[in-house]
């Protein structure tokens, strides 16, 4: 496997795009990933930036991520937006150009976000 250095996954419920390219920003893969899949084959990329959409999911597979020596950065969706150059494929766009000037949404602490969901809960009901 080429070197891979920062990786984009576009997360879905059940099938997740990624894109990885080497330190040239040549794109190296392009695959379809289902859940389990996406596991298997992040525990067997050397650790790596990798971006995604912020979302709800996203907190999770950050700290996934992260637990495995990646280093994950939630993307604001207005700003994934401008990486989309087709409709409703953001997995062929480029995820990987440097962006220095975007902000990217931090990770959430797990005692927050239980905290908030048991909030949301307690009101929903």
């Amino acid at each position: 496997m080429n070197q891979i250095t920062p990786i984009g996954i576009d997360l879905g419920k059940s099938v997740f795009y990624v894109h990885a390219v080497d330190r040239r920003g040549k794109a190296v893969e392009r695959t379809r990933l289902t859940r389990s899949g996406l596991r298997r084959y992040m525990l067997r990329v050397p650790p790596c930036l990798v971006g995604m959409e912020a979302c709800g999911g996203s907190q999770h597979w950050a700290r996934w991520l992260k637990g495995y020596g990646h280093e994950a950065k939630p993307m604001p969706a207005q700003y994934v937006k401008a990486y989309v150059k087709t409709n409703k494929n953001d997995w062929r766009a480029d995820y990987n150009e440097s962006r220095p000037h975007k902000a990217l949404n931090q990770l959430t602490p797990r005692e927050y976000s239980e905290q908030l969901m048991q909030h949301d809960q307690k009101f929903a009901g």
